[in-house]
């Protein structure tokens, strides 16, 4: 079964608000890919590369990355050639 790819974003708990996203393949529903974006988020390498900013565990937005998204998202026209 296809499943287009998902864009997870979680907000930092940092002064800034800056927002670290994840693009997660082969997930079957936002919930999924939510979860696997949080325990990607959890490794060390992740939490290094955070500078060590927690996530705020009450926002996630996650999106699914379909050909409507992306067109609209990059502004391409329903007959603009990719």
């Amino acid at each position: 079964m296809y499943s287009a790819p998902w864009l997870v974003t979680f907000r930092l708990l940092d002064e800034a608000g800056t927002r670290h996203s994840y693009v997660i393949k082969n997930a079957t529903s936002a919930s999924v890919a939510r979860q696997a974006a949080r325990k990607l988020a959890d490794t060390p390498a992740e939490h290094a590369a955070r500078h060590g900013a927690a996530i705020d565990p009450r926002y996630d937005d996650v999106v699914a990355l379909n050909p409507i998204v992306l067109a609209r998202t990059l502004r391409f026209g329903p007959m603009t050639p990719t």
